[in-house]
């Protein structure tokens, strides 16, 4: 059975979504699940480390109707290590939130997705089915499933993904990288 999730297709391998990723937060407004793996990009020039996330978003309380009813949106997030970050960077952070230590590293990870600190690699919208938990949601456990099959996959490919500019100026995911772990002005 051939599987998709952002324009990437690939045959299903019944890969358990558990044996990927773990579910950190499941409640009324997100889902957010991390990578079990973790990840480093080693260049001459620029080495981090790395998780994907899935962030599962309702938007029902938000918009009426977005794309004939299609109200929860599911994104797979790059999210560099907090440990790959400055501490600049890592203080920021944790006067936003207001969080005076943390206890765990999947708990900077869950605040780094939960604050806009991932680089979105792809969307994709379900229908709200008003279930409590949004990890049980039909649409939601396809779009899950389907990004298990294809992440790693997407990460052979990342400096694709990195490329492609966010906003009208220009910025692109190396600007974001460039910022939170070098510290080097996220616009140009």
């Amino acid at each position: 059975m051939l599987i998709s999730f952002g324009g990437v297709s690939t045959e299903s391998r019944n890969r358990r979504v558990e044996d990927h990723f773990e579910l950190c937060r499941d409640d009324d407004f997100y889902a957010v699940y991390l990578s079990k793996k973790k990840f480093k990009h080693e260049e001459e020039d620029m080495n981090f480390e790395y998780k994907y996330g899935i962030l599962v978003t309702d938007l029902s309380d938000y918009l009426e109707e977005h794309e004939g009813g299609l109200t929860i949106a599911v994104e797979l997030l790059l999210v560099v290590s907090p440990y790959s970050m400055t501490e600049e960077e890592k203080e920021y952070l944790m006067g936003f939130t207001g969080v005076d230590m943390y206890t765990t590293e999947e708990s900077m990870y869950e605040d780094l997705i939960l604050h806009g600190y991932g680089i979105r690699f792809g969307i994709e919208y379900v229908k709200d089915e008003k279930q409590v938990e949004l990890s049980k949601i039909p649409g939601v456990i396809e779009v899950v499933q389907a990004i298990t099959e294809v992440y790693e996959g997407i990460d052979l490919v990342r400096g694709f993904y990195l490329d492609k500019p966010w906003n009208k100026v220009g910025t692109n995911g190396w600007d974001v990288i460039k910022n939170i772990v070098y510290g080097e002005p996220l616009f140009r």
